[in-house]
């Protein structure tokens, strides 16, 4: 008697989950879908029918599209996932600080965090909530997850942005440009043009870029994302295709290269913060980052780009803010919230400070790095902070 067929064992689909249905949220679900990176998309929204209407438009271009499934699911869903993308956020209320902003969207964060990365340890996490490199550190010590799993979207776009503006001036496709912009996703970001080159050749071959050039493209860059939120509230599309490239490197485990928020500790002499650096993205999350050789200038100024998001962290007194349960958080920062969007109960990461160090040299491998996992069932007494993070010397 033949034998029947063999079949291979079907695996189980990626699943990414999505806090946060608006703009961004929404757009990279929908990037996901068109390319077909994750099997499984769940959004949720303290707005329930916000994320169920957004699932339900998704869900009607699967026939379309690629197979995957989309729903608008709980905190449970969480668990399982391989991606978490945390675009979750406050709107600005009249009147409101920037300052009083920042801390009510590191409340969010952390309190996200904190539930997530007790259901979820394995996970990676995506940060899109603004300031990105602030909040993948809050999403880092909250979560009690290692270093290498969390990150931020960073520098990716500032780059990709650089690189379109240069295709413009030169009449070169973006794809044969090599650009870089290091540091915070903000103001003092920097353009690494000693990096820069057309097809292999050095900038310096092409008068279109010259010195008066660059510094009028690196004004134009720094001016853009304030143009874009005026106008239309932001960079959507961007973010969201950006978001979506990164998504796929750990799913596909592609092991690619971008400037995203990493980790540092020594690279570029600066440590325990998240910069926009090459990184190594794949299926761990951050593999590795590249230390490039910046100019003198360039190192200095991405110190100083490190030290501003040291100084905003450390604004957050983040020792006080140790995640409780999600709901009534929420509930307590004025925002209205189904009782269907949450079923469990979380868990705390914890606090920690900035420091420097000597510069570290050529390619860190996270994975050697040991994990400062905080075990979700017993309390973990958090460490005092200083007022402000050391200075990077």
């Amino acid at each position: 008697m033949r034998a029947g067929p063999k079949f291979a064992p079907v695996s189980k689909p990626s699943r990414v989950v999505i806090i946060g249905a608006g703009a961004i949220g929404s757009q990279y679900a929908y990037t996901l879908l068109l390319q077909g990176i994750a099997g499984e998309i769940c959004l949720l929204d303290t707005n329930v029918e916000r994320a169920r209407a957004e699932a339900l438009d998704l869900s009607h271009t699967v026939p379309l599209a690629r197979r995957a499934e989309v729903w608008a699911g709980t905190f449970d869903d969480i668990a399982g996932a391989d991606v978490i993308m945390i675009a979750a956020g406050a709107p600005r209320k009249q009147a409101q600080t920037g300052t009083d902003l920042l801390r009510e969207n590191a409340r969010i964060v952390g309190d996200i965090a904190g539930g997530a990365g007790a259901m979820a340890p394995d996970a990676v996490y995506l940060v899109a909530t603004m300031p990105v490199d602030v909040m993948a550190y809050v999403t880092m010590m909250r979560s009690g997850v290692h270093h290498s799993h969390v990150l931020g979207c960073g520098t990716l776009l500032d780059t990709s942005l650089l690189r379109h503006m240069a295709s413009r001036r030169l009449g070169v496709a973006p794809h044969d440009i090599q650009a870089l912009v290091v540091g915070e996703h903000g103001p003092s970001g920097v353009v690494a043009w000693s990096q820069s080159g057309v097809a292999g050749t050095d900038l310096d071959r092409w008068p279109e870029l010259d010195g008066e050039t660059r510094h009028r493209l690196t004004q134009e860059l720094r001016s853009a994302a304030h143009e874009l939120m005026t106008r239309k509230g932001g960079n959507s599309f961007a973010e969201a295709l950006a978001l979506a490239r990164v998504t796929e490197a750990v799913l596909r485990d592609t092991r690619t290269v971008f400037p995203v928020s990493s980790y540092l500790q020594g690279e570029y002499g600066i440590r325990d913060v998240y910069v926009g650096v090459p990184s190594v993205v794949g299926r761990e999350g951050v593999l590795r980052t590249i230390e490039v050789p910046l100019s003198e200038s360039e190192r200095r100024r991405l110190r100083q780009s490190a030290e501003v998001i040291a100084d905003t962290i450390s604004t957050l007194e983040l020792e006080k803010t140790r995640p409780t349960r999600l709901v009534p958080a929420l509930v307590g920062q004025g925002l209205e919230i189904s009782d269907e969007f949450v079923t469990g109960s979380y868990a705390g990461g914890r606090p920690g400070s900035v420091s420097s160090s000597p510069p570290g040299r050529g390619i860190h491998d996270t994975s050697m790095d040991e994990p400062p996992r905080a075990r979700p069932i017993r309390a973990i007494k958090p460490k005092k902070i200083t007022a402000r993070p050391k200075k990077l010397t």
